[in-house]
């Protein structure tokens, strides 16, 4: 399997099989409420996918 990273370095030209970035679909997310979330998030998580740690 190849993978085609893009460069952080912007002088690098990138692979022409790189992902365009402006074509990527990404997914809304917003930061501020995620982080509000945080405690409730992990304790679910915690429950429905990994068990914490005894």
């Amino acid at each position: 399997m190849r993978f085609y990273a893009l460069p952080t370095n912007t002088e690098v030209p990138a692979h022409s099989k790189a992902a365009d970035p402006a074509a990527v679909k990404l997914v809304p997310y917003d930061v501020e409420a995620a982080g509000r979330a945080k405690q409730s998030l992990v304790a679910r998580f915690g429950a429905e996918v990994a068990e914490p740690p005894a």
